[in-house]
């Protein structure tokens, strides 16, 4: 079963980069990620979120397809994405601008957050919308979502180094935790939470909760893939109470020694009992969720 999916995975993976490779002559042409950036898109999001702005050449919609597609060039550098901006205004007959670079430093620096978050979720909604009939990546029509967190290095300025305490057997730079919930249908990465990489509540299940609490992103219905590390009572109790399904690993502290079983349905495939077992180690968000949640639990 593994070596088919792995198989498959390949297989769409390399069909997929075939396709990206014939339309690339094609939106050499365009503006850079026009059809995903479109117009209409950036100018409705302004509106929603009462933006005003000067008419200039690195407006935040420009901005904004050129810091994209900077980010994805094999040359990510500020003059040769310039250059691929000049190539493309002589392409449309449009007015040249210089290639100095500080203009579009400065642009980049004034594009909102909140602009970036909203366009974020307009695409991924759209993609999901696309995807949603496509039973190769749905389990009988529901849809298989991954999560998982990791650490991130961020700038080191005075003000990510008050909000985000440095490692020193990480090159001493600030570290950002985050823990976030992509598509299997698209692989687009859906939502995340963030956090320092110390203190309380900012490990990856207690990120997870806030996601799973807040974010629009984790539907009834849907299917969770997760590694061992969310394997709690309380995430599968609380997941259980919004009808979602996970599929993850039994966590190391589960041992099957002594676990009850109710029932053998076939080869390594059992249902078992599990009980709400609370501790000193619990903090006191996660004692409040226990009450709330039923002292046993058949998966």
């Amino acid at each position: 079963m593994i070596d088919t999916t792995q198989a498959f995975l390949i297989k769409h993976y390399q069909e997929s980069t075939q396709r990206l490779l014939q339309r690339k002559s094609r939106e050499d042409q365009d503006l850079p990620l026009g059809q995903v950036l479109n117009s209409e898109l950036i100018q409705s999001s302004m509106s929603e979120l009462s933006l005003v702005y000067r008419d200039r050449v690195f407006n935040p919609g420009m901005t904004l397809r050129l810091f994209v597609s900077q980010i994805l060039s094999s040359d990510p550098s500020c003059q040769q994405t310039l250059q691929r901006f000049t190539a493309w205004l002589v392409s449309q007959n449009k007015q040249l601008c210089s290639t100095a670079t500080g203009a579009y430093s400065q642009a980049r620096l004034r594009l909102p957050v909140e602009l970036v978050k909203l366009l974020l979720k307009k695409i991924v909604f759209k993609l999901q919308e696309q995807t949603r009939d496509q039973i190769h990546w749905h389990f009988h029509r529901r849809a298989v979502k991954l999560v998982d967190g990791t650490l991130l290095a961020v700038p080191d300025t005075l003000e990510n180094r008050k909000k985000y305490p440095k490692r020193k057997d990480f090159y001493g730079l600030p570290l950002m935790r985050l823990v976030a919930v992509f598509s299997l249908s698209t692989g687009a990465w859906i939502d995340l939470e963030t956090a320092p990489h110390l203190g309380k509540g900012t490990g990856e299940t207690s990120l997870f909760l806030k996601l799973l609490k807040n974010s629009e992103a984790i539907e009834p219905g849907d299917i969770l893939l997760m590694d061992r590390l969310y394997c709690t009572y309380l995430i599968l109790a609380l997941c259980r109470i919004k009808g979602i399904d996970l599929v993850v690993r039994m966590a190391g502290s589960m041992k099957p020694e002594k676990l009850k079983i109710l029932r053998r349905l076939s080869k390594g495939d059992r249902l078992i009992e599990l009980r709400q077992i609370r501790t000193s180690k619990n903090s006191p968000q996660d004692r409040k969720l226990l009450k709330r949640v039923p002292e046993t639990l058949i998966v």
